[in-house]
């Protein structure tokens, strides 16, 4: 939103806003649904997790440089007009925070750029570094949870109020035009958009009325560490390709928006166990990308002991997470000695899903 507004007033007068509005997000919506074609076939023949986020851009478009001819040039160059499109968005972005600094302190864009720069540089380094978090919270975690589910609400519903209420409809009109469409629109903008929007935002802060999870705890329960809500437990064990499709079918409580759990949340689950719960020193992990076994340690084994399970499982659970060195293996937790190990999709394990 920042970024529309910012380059927004940089437009010339005879700019048609509404048509180009229109245009801009018609493009942008085919570009992503022909995105969508190209990436979710390669997704789902390969047996990836397709839940897993922008991170499938490194995962299934090497699966399919790597069986074309020549992939490894179009590989390079493609990697590299990412590269490209990272640093211009990152340059885009970072103007909306110069452009308010320049204009609120009448700072020149030098110093501006300098030290926005380095603000930005320094938080985006607590989202890089994924081992550093509180109370056992990445910081990636609390910034997207601050970001997503409080700033972009409530910075939406700033914005229709401004746009709604703040200035002249004289303004208005002048700027859209006048057309029964542009009234509708703005009708919109100045009664339903503010509406939705604290909706919205009133159900992203409401405590979610659930149990803590516990050992004895009903489901579905809340861990009100991570803010994560867990299912029950699936009436029988499955395969992993079932696993994932049971949670994206799933009913539960009035919910329907439930998923597998990555490997990351799986082991918030885990308890009493140094090396494999959340913290530990096992080094497997969907946030730093070290899903290969290569990357796994001694402290990933289980140990004697009991009461590894925050839920009072006792046996395996799966993990949306593929090993990244071999197509036929998910990780999965097994609870009875809290060990983080890899198995094969199709073998035989228990479910709980997560939202």
């Amino acid at each position: 939103m920042g970024a529309m507004i910012t380059y927004g007033s940089y437009l010339k007068g005879d700019v048609n806003i509404t048509k180009s509005a229109v245009q801009i997000a018609s493009v942008d919506t085919l570009i992503a649904f022909m995105a969508g074609l190209v990436i979710f076939p390669i997704v789902f023949s390969n047996g990836l997790e397709p839940s897993a986020g922008p991170g499938l851009i490194f995962k299934t478009l090497p699966v399919l440089f790597a069986k074309m001819p020549g992939g490894h040039i179009v590989s390079i160059a493609f990697f590299a007009l990412v590269l490209f499109a990272a640093i211009t968005s990152a340059i885009s972005l970072l103007e909306v925070a110069v452009s308010f600094v320049v204009d609120e302190y009448k700072f020149s864009r030098i110093k501006a750029i300098l030290i926005m720069g380095t603000v930005i540089w320094a938080l985006g380094i607590l989202s890089a570094v994924s081992s550093w978090n509180v109370g056992g919270i990445p910081f990636l975690d609390i910034f997207d949870k601050i970001s997503s589910c409080y700033m972009l609400p409530l910075g939406g519903l700033g914005t229709a109020l401004v746009f709604a209420w703040a200035i002249s409809n004289e303004q208005k009109y002048a700027e859209i035009g006048s057309k029964p469409i542009h009234k509708i629109l703005l009708f919109a903008a100045k009664y339903v958009a503010p509406v939705l929007l604290l909706v919205i935002f009133i159900k992203e802060i409401a405590p979610a009325n659930l149990p803590e999870c516990s050992p004895s705890s009903e489901t579905p329960c809340i861990d009100t560490k991570t803010d994560l809500i867990w299912s029950g437990k699936s009436p029988e064990k499955m395969h992993w390709a079932d696993a994932v499709s049971y949670c994206e079918d799933l009913t539960e409580s009035g919910y329907s928006d439930w998923r597998l759990p990555n490997i990351e949340e799986l082991r918030t689950l885990i308890q009493n166990h140094p090396g494999t719960q959340t913290g530990g020193t096992c080094k497997i992990s969907e946030k730093e990308g070290k899903l290969a076994m290569r990357d796994r340690t001694d402290d990933c084994y289980g140990i004697d002991g009991s009461n590894f399970s925050k839920l009072d499982d006792t046996g395996f659970l799966w993990s949306s997470s593929a090993r990244s060195d071999g197509t036929g293996d998910a990780w999965a937790v097994n609870f009875h000695n809290g060990i983080v190990y890899y198995y094969g999709k199709n073998d035989d394990n228990d479910v709980r899903c997560v939202r």
